[in-house]
C-alpha cells in the first residue's frame, strides 16, 4: 500500500476550506492531510477548521505562516513537503480534491 500526504494551501477563502472539509469526510479510509495557512490575516485557517470536525482517521495538521508573503504558495508547498513524512506528495490548490475512488487508487501497490 503506497503512503502519502495530500498537501493543501489556504489564504482567506473560508467557502473553499469549508468545502474543502467536507470533501475529506466523505472519504472512507485513512488518509494524511497537511493544510498550509499562507499567511491569512482577515480570515486564518484555523478559525474554520474550529467550526468543523474531521473523522477519526483523517490525519490532519494545520500550519500556518505568520508573515503575509505575496503570492507564497510555493512556500507553502515547500513547506508542507519538509514537513510530510510520507515517500509520496500530493499537492492540491483548496479549490481541488481527490475522489474517494481516486485515493483508493493511489494507495494501490
Amino acid at each position: 500500500m503506497n503512503q502519502f500526504t495530500i498537501i493543501h494551501t489556504y489564504y482567506n477563502d473560508r467557502p473553499l476550506l469549508q468545502t474543502q472539509i467536507e470533501r475529506w469526510n466523505v472519504y472512507n479510509q485513512p488518509v494524511n492531510i497537511i493544510l498550509i495557512d499562507d499567511g491569512s490575516q482577515k480570515i486564518p485557517a484555523i478559525d474554520v477548521i474550529k467550526q468543523h470536525e474531521l473523522k477519526d482517521y483523517i490525519n490532519f495538521s494545520l500550519y500556518r505562516v505568520t508573515e503575509d508573503i505575496r503570492f507564497n504558495s510555493h512556500g507553502c508547498r515547500n513547506l508542507g513537503a519538509r514537513l510530510a513524512n510520507t515517500d509520496w506528495l500530493v499537492f492540491l490548490d483548496i479549490d481541488y480534491t481527490i475522489q474517494p475512488s481516486d485515493l483508493a487508487r493511489l494507495k494501490e501497490d
